[in-house]
């Protein structure tokens, strides 16, 4: 092709005209001041270059090949890509920009996170771009200026790229590979600030986890406006345990994740949901602090709550709904999907209780001082006649329900907790009393105090011996708490003689 240029004076004005192509070999930009590598290109090929003066500049094609960018290591670059195409350039005025597309062929980046939530590459890059202007006051324009406009038609990413992905907890490091099948972006433009811009990627991680999204975004919007659809698919959970030791307290020993997420944020107000479905987990406890903050907020044990949300299957399927704004100097959004996880586990197993146990109730409630435990669920308890200690024809219904609900919940365990109270120290009294008309002694003032401990012991024992007999309940889910006596309060309000149940 003939390469053409055109320089000329007319009337004290610079005329430039130029055509041609341009081609260079081995690129290298490297920080000055801190060495690090800000990008190697091995070759870059300018194609049908044509200037029209210096306000209108268009380019064919610009091709790229062997582009890296903040490389520290021989095998750790922030991104390098086999060969990147850019098509039909044209610059106009020095600062507007229109692109018809970029075609990025074999893409390998590095994400790495570090225990401060930090990204140490980018941040490299960013910093290297910093000057050491003593004024940083930005130079003024005029406000007739027009601003910078940039568009692109597309945007395309080749099947062949990697991502590697590793964060650093204090617990331990997290690694994944994701393997991009295709990445597409469409229509970017600056100037159409209510144009939605297409997004769709499909992706596996690692080699059988797979993971898609879809949707809308509108990058140049005043306020944030979005709209996501993204897909996760047998996502294995144990090599992310580090993290859910960090924040739950807990390790994951098995466990695969299906997730369905849809993302709407409008005018910066967050509004989305979250299905998910968790196969098989098995979770072993590993920092009680951690666990008993996740107890708090649940009021409950993790464990029990996800013993009552698994199916028969031993699966677990939960809706989980995230909202908030994100403009608020509050939002954060690890505390919002925490609360959102915390409220949707209760409110489920609100509903699974409810279900199985209607028309009896249950009660989410705080159980340190009476059975040694932080939180718990109480359900209705189980009524015994005054010095009695066997069941009544009339609790037989609800305890059945009990049977058959620990019966398709092989993972939940109960509290069984024994109750003597006042109504059953006044029948002993008064039976003690009609044996001797004198004074009773503290001989036996004692010996019915230990009457009404053993009578509310052989309570718990008469429910628990009723669940492993009439419905094959193992032993072991089964845990009886130290009877309890109550006769300090008026008889017209006391509670009626019992056991108390407790998940």
């Amino acid at each position: 092709m003939d390469r053409r240029i055109y320089v000329q004076k007319n009337g004290g004005k610079l005329s430039l005209l130029l055509n041609g192509n341009l081609a260079f070999k081995d690129i290298h930009s490297e920080n000055s001041q801190t060495k690090l590598t800000i990008a190697d290109i091995e070759s870059l090929n300018v194609n049908k270059l044509n200037v029209n003066q210096l306000d209108d500049i268009r380019v064919a094609s610009i091709n790229l090949s062997g582009v890296s960018a903040t490389t520290i290591s021989s095998t750790t670059s922030l991104l390098k890509s086999k060969n990147i195409t850019i098509d039909d350039v044209r610059l106009k005025r020095l600062k507007d920009i229109a692109i018809n597309s970029v075609d990025i062929d074999t893409l390998i980046t590095h994400i790495k996170i570090n225990k401060q939530a930090e990204f140490p590459l980018l941040d490299k890059l960013i910093a290297s771009f910093k000057t050491n202007n003593s004024d940083p006051t930005p130079a003024k324009t005029a406000d007739t200026e027009k601003p910078a406009a940039f568009q692109l038609a597309e945007l395309n990413i080749s099947k062949n790229s990697r991502i590697h992905f590793s964060k650093q907890t204090k617990e331990g490091i997290v690694k994944k590979e994701i393997h991009l099948n295709k990445m597409h972006m469409g229509n970017i433009n600056s100037l159409a600030t209510t144009q939605a811009t297409p997004i769709a990627i499909d992706a596996t991680i690692d080699k059988f986890s797979t993971f898609t999204l879809k949707g809308r975004i509108y990058p140049f919007s005043e306020n944030t406006n979005l709209k996501l659809y993204a897909k996760l698919s047998a996502f294995e959970l144990p090599e992310f345990s580090p993290i859910i030791r960090e924040q739950l307290g807990y390790n994951i020993q098995n466990g695969q994740l299906n997730a369905d997420v849809s993302i709407k944020i409008k005018e910066n107000i967050l509004d989305g949901e979250t299905k998910l479905e968790i196969n098989q987990l098995t979770l072993e406890a590993a920092d009680e602090n951690k666990m008993a903050q996740m107890t708090q907020q649940l009021t409950m044990p993790l464990d029990s709550a996800l013993s009552l949300l698994r199916d028969s299957n031993d699966d677990i399927k939960l809706n989980i709904p995230v909202k908030g704004d994100i403009s608020s100097p509050d939002f954060n959004i690890s505390n919002i999907i925490n609360t959102a996880l915390g409220n949707a586990l209760q409110g489920t197993v609100k509903n699974v209780l409810k279900y199985a146990l209607q028309p009896y109730g249950l009660i989410f409630m705080a159980a340190e001082k009476a059975y040694g435990v932080a939180t718990a669920i109480k359900l209705d308890a189980i009524a015994f006649p005054p010095g009695d200690s066997a069941l009544s024809p009339d609790s037989s219904s609800y305890i059945q329900r009990i049977g058959e609900l620990m019966q398709k919940k092989p993972h939940l365990r109960i509290r069984v907790c024994g109750f003597s109270t006042k109504h059953d120290q006044l029948l002993l009294e008064k039976t003690n009393i009609s044996d001797s008309e004198e004074p009773l002694p503290t001989e036996s003032i004692d010996s019915t105090q230990n009457d009404l401990l053993e009578l509310a012991k052989s309570r718990a024992s008469a429910v628990k011996a009723h669940l492993i007999s009439s419905y094959n309940i193992d032993a072991s889910r089964l845990f009886t708490c130290n009877p309890k006596v109550e006769t300090n309060t008026d008889s017209d309000n006391t509670a009626p003689p019992r056991v108390e149940l407790l998940i």
